[in-house]
């Protein structure tokens, strides 16, 4: 089972549990009916946790509470490892590039000068 098959099974679970409709769901959670529905349906496949937020709030329930589930606990990993090559100038060379971000006054983030690292392979 993937994650938003998860969040989908998990807000019918709560429906059901609480015997109320999408739309009284969405009533009671301060949120357009098609927010819940998109994700429901499939519309949404990465909802915002702002908005998973929002259904726990309009349920009484805390976020924890609504992943605390067997279904969330045997997810697999999202991010599979894969055989990673970094590009080579040459066979005994490569190349580290680092994207640092900064926080700057105003709280963004911003990109600062990026670092790269030439490496030579034994």
């Amino acid at each position: 089972m993937d994650t938003i098959t998860a969040v989908r099974n998990r807000i019918l679970e709560l429906c059901g549990t609480h015997d109320i409709s999408i739309n009284k769901l969405a009533n009671i959670c301060a949120l357009p009916p098609s927010s819940i529905k998109n994700i429901l349906y499939g519309k949404s496949q990465n909802p915002k946790l702002l908005t998973i937020k929002m259904i726990c709030d309009g349920l009484g329930i805390t976020l924890a509470h609504f992943f605390d589930t067997p279904e969330f606990n045997a997810l697999e990993q999202e991010i599979k490892e894969k055989n990673f090559s970094p590009p080579m100038d040459s066979p005994s060379e490569a190349i580290l590039v680092i994207a640092v971000y900064k926080l700057s006054f105003s709280g963004r983030a911003v990109l600062a000068p990026t670092l790269r690292i030439k490496y030579s392979m034994p």
